[in-house]
């Protein structure tokens, strides 16, 4: 989606995806629900998004307003608190009654199981990692704070970087062809991004010690030496039984 002025165009702009995939599903199979996942702050009850720091758009009653426009039940949960969902039905969760998942592409998340359950917290932002901050000092985040995570190693804190470099690269989808096409410089900047993961990574089991973390997103699997990286700083420096 592009950007929102106002929490109507957003929802029209949802209301109208809505309208597209109902049609073309309508037609092969039954609909029992309509489901969305969307970054930021998300009470899954209400399914009101509360913050959506990169449209800057507060308190968006997608739900209600879905609800009204549709007869079919809708379900609002924040995107990878929806992914972490479906490792715990689905994926490398199963059976597993505690982990964090830790999602990097062009934002960074997390999400937290325990018992079993995903955990959500009083204001809804349990897991949100990519808003740990890192560096006092360092650049403004989408949230409104300097130095978190995000800011420093998102895909498209790299994209910015990346511009001051070559500005002809202006697209993920350009950063991301540079990497694959061994670019040195997209190398060292996704590599640069490893060691800040790494670092929230660490922080995360210092501060919640899960049985297991699991990563997922775009950046993991275009540079999996990230995931590499992640496990020399925790075998060095976490303070478990493995370091």
């Amino acid at each position: 989606m592009g950007k929102f002025d106002t929490n109507e165009e957003l929802m029209e702009a949802v209301v109208l995806l809505c309208e597209e995939l109902i049609e073309a599903t309508e037609q092969v199979g039954t609909i029992h629900g309509i489901g969305i996942s969307v970054h930021g702050m998300v009470n899954p009850e209400t399914g009101v998004i509360l913050f959506a720091p990169r449209f800057h758009l507060h308190d968006v009653a997608l739900k209600e307003h879905l609800e009204k426009r549709f007869a079919y039940p809708v379900f609002i949960e924040n995107d990878v608190r929806a992914l972490a969902s479906f490792e715990l039905l689905f994926g490398e969760g199963v059976g597993v009654d505690q982990f964090f998942y830790l999602y990097a592409g062009e934002g960074i998340g997390g999400a937290y199981v325990l018992d079993g359950k995903l955990i959500d917290g009083e204001n809804h932002i349990t897991g949100e990692v990519g808003h740990m901050r890192l560096d006092l000092d360092g650049p403004i985040c989408s949230c409104g704070n300097r130095g978190c995570l995000e800011a420093l190693a998102g895909e498209k804190a790299l994209l910015r970087d990346f511009e001051a470099i070559d500005p002809q690269v202006k697209t993920l989808t350009e950063l991301r062809k540079r990497l694959t096409d061994g670019d040195p410089n997209a190398k060292t900047a996704y590599q640069r991004a490893g060691e800040y993961i790494g670092i929230g990574v660490l922080n995360t089991i210092h501060l919640i010690n899960p049985k297991r973390i699991l990563l997922g997103g775009p950046m993991f699997e275009l540079a999996p030496s990230i995931v590499d990286q992640i496990k020399e700083r925790v075998e060095h420096t976490a303070l478990t039984t493995a370091s």
